[in-house]
């Protein structure tokens, strides 16, 4: 068992406040190393294994080191090779030890009640050097596929650049000439939709004030754009004001409501949803529609606030919440084009710049959202760029899904590795090593040895008595 050869100690509380973190020392929690110190607990080689939190999580510590009391640790001895016992306690997974129904904890009783398989000692080593061996190799194929997979990143955004700049495919206004034909620019395809918003606006029943025509765009900091194309602000492209949804607390049996994490690669998944408390009546000024487009009002991460997606098909009733900024824009303008421009990083510049950040969560609003300059080709352009943006994404999506599998692969042979070497199947054996029956003999009688004296150090030496003395 586990607790014959490799017994584990508590760590010892360090809180942060009480840490020097220009020391060299690294303090570990269950997670990896959580601070420095300028002392150590452990003044050698340790495992470092989760108690708390991150349960069985296994590090490997080859100097000094503070392990706290969410851990568990293990010390270096003549008898112990830790780096074979740091291979073989990740292949147990030991998350299956906890047994708690609040904070994930692994119990002493039950690490050390595990059977193991031991070696003996030179073997140990021999599996150790065999282990490091394929997993160098496997290490250097992981790595050239996180290297494919954040050039396929890269060449996305760079895609999706080209999109906004007119350099993915051939303008209208080239193929106009070559073709020998009149086109319609972009700013007379704006001309007609500023008109049609007007008239809609007028044909209201219920009109309120004086119409006001969107505000021109700021383009002193943009680059030129292509020969027929134009800047505009989102507020020029949309037939009906931007909304936000509505805040409803979470109810069994409720209206679905979408979720925030239903943006997903620019689109809506409407099958991420909750179940609001309000009926069907409440929920209908704010269900989705084919064809919304949809901008995060708020994240925790600058990354994320004010990405859009579009919402297809309806599939069933569901609305949208106060997280959602709902844009419709005019059928003029290609909406598959403009998401592909909205999350490129064009707009993300825009997006990012303006956002304002409450409590550690950045945030954007219509006013944002209405203001931001996204380019607008002729219409036709507009169309012919989607397609090609689709035709290149679909590719890098067969690379990447094909990197995903083979990063998936990598780690189930990881798994087999690990797997063939605690079943004495990686290292050859040799006769002539010590048996492992023997080794867990000595640790015993060594260990005995440790808690008699550690006993008898903590036995007082007995009061003599004083003796009365006659007067």
């Amino acid at each position: 068992m586990l607790g014959d050869i490799l017994p584990i100690k508590y760590g010892k509380g360090l809180a942060s406040k009480n840490r020097v973190e220009s020391g060299s020392v690294p303090v570990y929690g269950s997670s990896g190393i959580v601070g420095m110190h300028d002392e150590s607990l452990i003044p050698g080689p340790s495992l470092i294994v989760g108690r708390k939190g991150t349960v069985g999580a296994v590090h490997f510590s080859s100097g000094p080191s503070w392990p706290i009391d969410t851990t568990y640790y293990v010390t270096s001895t003549p008898d112990t090779n830790l780096r074979f016992f740091d291979y073989l306690l990740s292949s147990l997974d030991l998350r299956n030890l906890d047994r708690s129904t609040a904070i994930p904890g692994l119990s002493r009783p039950d690490y050390e009640g595990i059977h193991v398989p031991i070696p003996p000692f030179p073997e140990q080593r021999r599996i150790v050097a065999e282990i490091e061996k394929q997993f160098t190799r496997l290490d250097a194929s992981v790595a050239a596929l996180r290297r494919a997979q954040a050039n396929l990143k890269r060449y996305r955004a760079s895609v999706l650049r080209a999109a906004c700049s007119g350099e993915l495919a051939p303008t209208e206004a080239e193929l106009a000439r070559a073709e020998g034909r009149e086109y319609e620019p972009a700013d007379v395809l704006l001309e007609r939709i500023l008109a049609q918003r007007r008239a809609r606006w007028e044909s209201l029943e219920k009109r309120r004030g004086k119409y006001k025509e969107p505000a021109a765009p700021d383009t002193s900091n943009l680059p030129p754009l292509p020969e027929g194309w134009v800047w505009v602000t989102v507020d020029s492209l949309i037939i009906e004001s931007l909304a936000n949804g509505r805040s409803v607390k979470t109810a069994s049996g409720g209206f679905p409501v979408l979720r925030l994490t239903a943006l997903q690669d620019g689109q809506i998944n409407q099958n991420e949803f909750k179940t609001g408390a309000w009926t069907a009546e409440e929920a209908k000024p704010f269900l989705i529609q084919e064809g919304d487009f949809f901008v995060s009002r708020g994240n925790g991460s600058i990354n994320l606030v004010g990405l859009g997606g579009i919402v297809g098909p309806v599939e069933m009733p569901v609305a949208y919440p106060d997280t959602l900024i709902r844009l419709r824009l005019h059928p003029e303008v290609v909406l598959n084009f403009f998401g592909q421009v909205w999350n490129s990083a064009t707009i993300r510049h825009q997006v990012e710049s303006t956002a304002r950040t409450t409590a550690g969560i950045h945030k954007v609003n219509q006013q944002d959202i209405s203001m931001c300059v996204v380019p607008l080709p002729p219409l036709a352009e507009q169309q012919r760029i989607v397609a090609e943006v689709e035709r290149r994404l679909s590719v890098i999506q067969q690379a990447e899904a094909v990197v995903e599998a083979s990063l998936q692969r990598a780690e189930r042979l990881r798994q087999s590795i690990l797997k063939r070497a605690f079943a004495g199947e990686l290292a050859p054996q040799d006769p002539d090593d010590e048996p492992a029956s023997v080794l867990l003999e000595r640790i015993r009688a060594q260990r005995e040895a440790e808690q008699t004296a550690a006993s008898a150090g903590k036995k007082r030496p007995a009061r003599r008595r004083r003796t009365k003395t006659s007067a």
